[in-house]
């Protein structure tokens, strides 16, 4: 594929269910920048259909160019390619958190350490980033590494809204259609994925947090920092008690 739409590829930087992402250069001014083409795999299209995909994929982008926040990628352009299929465009990112601490699709393997200085650097972000959102009644509901872009200026820029709940609406796909990544997501995303409110991300960016941290997943072992790192002391054990509880009320609420 040498263009998309009157975009000139440049190469192909990932592909997932709903489909391709793109690096590629805007006509006569030559900026680079990303494009996300819906291309969905023959799975995706036997459970949802092409029609409800297209729905999610142009809620997806009108959600994305909603935004004004420096802490959340934008789509600012919307059209088809010669095939018909839609598409839009974003600001180009090479990096994310998923490489950084090189979480692979084996998660139950340790990832990398970051020192906790960077940690609250990016963590204080990307709570901005979701303050914005759950104020906007938003619900990401997908918080993992591999969302989060890393710019060159060393902020953090969270992407890809395809499973957001905004105003209470989202798509709907079969009953046992899991939303969110499954060590991210917490237990009420996993019964009622529709049902959940802005503590649903709090749990997730808590257990991103902990998982830079300290190189693994809290699951169901103890949340003391204090025991793997004695760097960390009590104030540190206190905030995931608390992040981490199972069920929404108990946890931090904003």
């Amino acid at each position: 594929m040498k263009t998309i739409g009157r975009y000139q590829i440049i190469r192909r930087l990932g592909r997932g269910g709903m489909g391709s992402v793109y690096k590629g250069l805007v006509p006569v001014i030559d900026k680079v920048v990303a494009i996300k083409l819906l291309d969905p795999s023959e799975l995706m299209c036997d459970i949802l259909g092409r029609d409800k995909l297209r729905e999610i994929f142009t809620f997806e982008a009108r959600t994305m160019a909603s935004f004004n926040q420096p802490f959340l990628v934008t789509a600012h352009d919307f059209d088809e390619d010669n095939r018909g299929r839609p598409y839009f465009v974003m600001e180009y990112i090479c990096n994310n958190l998923g490489s950084m601490i090189g979480e692979t699709y084996r998660l139950e393997r340790d990832s990398r350490i970051i020192e906790a200085a960077t940690v609250l650097h990016y963590g204080r972000q990307l709570l901005a980033a979701l303050d914005f959102l759950h104020h906007n009644a938003i619900v990401h509901r997908d918080i993992k590494p591999q969302n989060i872009l890393v710019t060159d200026e060393d902020s953090i820029k969270l992407c890809d809204f395809g499973m957001a709940l905004v105003n209470g609406v989202a798509f709907s796909g079969p009953a046992n259609m899991q939303i969110g990544s499954p060590c991210y997501t917490p237990p009420e995303q996993r019964k009622n994925p529709d049902g959940v409110d802005g503590r649903a991300d709090l749990y997730s960016a808590a257990v991103l947090l902990y998982r830079m941290l300290t190189g693994t997943l809290p699951g169901m072992q103890s949340f003391s920092l204090s025991l793997i790192n004695p760097i960390y002391d009590s104030t540190w054990d206190a905030f995931f008690i608390k992040a981490l509880q199972w069920h929404p009320d108990d946890r931090f609420q904003s």
